[in-house]
């Protein structure tokens, strides 16, 4: 069956379910272009101080606007404190001190990223979520020596970092050992 029905033709319900189905198929496949295709993986595309960075989407459970934090006196630096997810109270990290980076300004809103595994890792703070994009890991180069977190696991073409979580530390307060 053709894409297109002929120009004197006006599409039937059968051909316009069989078009639904393809586009369906290739969309669940990870967005391919073209037949055949090999799906690459996609990653979450966030903002933190004004730079792009990408984490798989297979490591993330859930993105959600940021709630309310309630500091913890006594925690380390990087966890900014508690929020209410779902009834339940998981500590929120801010994924800028996680990399390095300049401590994220109280009260700026943005989104918490919870990750599949562990299943204790704190909700992880961002600026703001962007994009959801394919990307070709062999693109990917290493990070070389600029940032020097742990949490990168390599440069996009475009310049995005990407980051594997599946690096913080074990425990609810990852982020600990960590600059």
């Amino acid at each position: 069956m053709t894409d297109l029905p002929h120009d004197d033709d006006p599409p039937g319900e059968a051909w316009l379910l069989d078009l639904f189905r393809r586009r369906a198929e290739r969309f669940a496949s990870g967005g391919a272009g073209r037949e055949g295709a090999t799906p690459r993986p996609r990653a979450l595309v966030f903002s933190l101080a004004g730079e792009a960075y990408a984490l798989p989407l297979g490591q993330l459970a859930e993105l959600l606007p940021a709630p309310e934090v309630t500091p913890v006196p006594g925690w380390p630096a990087a966890i900014l404190g508690v929020a209410n997810r779902r009834g339940s109270i998981h500590p929120v990290a801010d994924l800028r001190r996680l990399l390095g980076l300049a401590p994220r300004p109280p009260g700026t809103g943005g989104y918490l990223l919870f990750l599949r595994e562990p299943a204790d890792a704190p909700g992880l703070a961002v600026d703001d979520a962007t994009d959801i994009r394919a990307y070709d890991p062999a693109a990917s180069l290493p990070p070389g020596p600029v940032p020097s977190s742990p949490l990168v696991a390599g440069l996009l073409p475009d310049g995005t970092l990407l980051l594997d979580a599946t690096r913080l530390p074990p425990g609810p307060l990852a982020g600990q050992d960590l600059p």
